[in-house]
């Protein structure tokens, strides 16, 4: 399949730009993933340090590892787009739609904790940002996984998801979103094997009286009754057309996780108040007298 119209143009053109971003290898420092204060306890300066250098080094491993992923999603959507995959192309497309949820649900929280911030609270709510970061990279439903971080401290409200369901319902109050709860629907209904799933196999509806398998007919009617033909791959003309309907909502959800993306708060101190306590707008200084 030749893909046309302005939509794949477009996702081509968003797959390009974030390509040409992640392309070159990035190795970042791991920064502690328990929040313990240790041997900082009175220490203002200390812990004001640690927060900020941990939370920003998790915030960084969380939007490389965001963005390789959309670029993930964005290849096998346009390559499955190719070649008449829809079962893939749904699935891609699915995919982008929980992505976009969940940057958007861990950007506004993030951004929520960075307004209420003042010199009289930044301890808590540092915290706060901290085991938000720290959740969204850690989450996870795999077994095996969540026991080994367990075993190594990691608490458990740290590993508990954010559910897809509660994400996609949120981003459904931004403008331009409203329809996003029936497009999570629908896109659903195909990857759960539902009847949405069924369209990719089948090759067309006639009327007939006569049933066929290869070579081989029967007589299923005295009359012509509906006859549905199943092949693979489908007919090219009714997955083009389910593949084409995919590509406005993947649009729509591709350039808006790049927004979130963008949007995503890496510290929840302003610069200015933090180069104000440490001398350094990093967080790194000695601190100023």
């Amino acid at each position: 399949m030749t893909l046309t119209g302005s939509e794949f143009n477009e996702l081509e053109r968003i797959r390009e730009r974030l390509a040409a971003i992640v392309s070159e290898p990035v190795e970042l420092p791991h920064p502690g993933i328990i929040f313990d204060l240790g041997n900082r306890k009175g220490d203002r300066l200390r812990i004001y340090k640690a927060i900020v250098q941990n939370t920003q080094l998790h915030s960084e491993h969380f939007l490389q590892a965001t963005q390789r992923s959309q670029v993930a999603i964005l290849d096998a959507y346009l390559e499955a787009a190719s070649r008449r995959q829809l079962i893939v192309v749904q699935s891609m497309s699915r995919a982008m739609l929980e992505l976009s949820g969940l940057v958007h649900e861990v950007q506004s929280r993030l951004a929520a904790i960075v307004l209420r911030v003042d010199e009289t609270n930044w301890e808590p709510l540092g915290q706060s940002f901290w085991g938000t970061i720290v959740r969204a990279r850690l989450g996870t439903s795999d077994p095996s996984l969540r026991e080994a971080l367990l075993a190594s401290g990691v608490a458990a409200a740290s590993l508990k998801p954010f559910g897809v369901t509660d994400c996609v319902h949120k981003l459904s109050a931004e403008i331009g979103f409203e329809d996003v709860e029936s497009r999570y629907a629908t896109l659903c209904d195909a990857v759960h094997h539902n009847f949405g799933s069924r369209v990719g196999g089948i090759g067309g509806i006639r009327l007939g009286d006569r049933g066929k398998a290869g070579a081989r007919e029967w007589v299923v009617s005295d009359g012509p009754i509906p006859i549905v033909r199943y092949e693979y791959p489908g007919a090219s003309e009714i997955v083009d057309a389910h593949i084409a309907r995919t590509a406005p909502g993947m649009l729509v959800d591709a350039t808006a996780c790049v927004t979130w993306i963008n949007h995503t708060p890496t510290s929840p101190f302003p610069i200015q108040m933090t180069e104000r306590i440490t001398g350094d707008p990093l967080g790194s200084g000695r601190g100023n007298p």
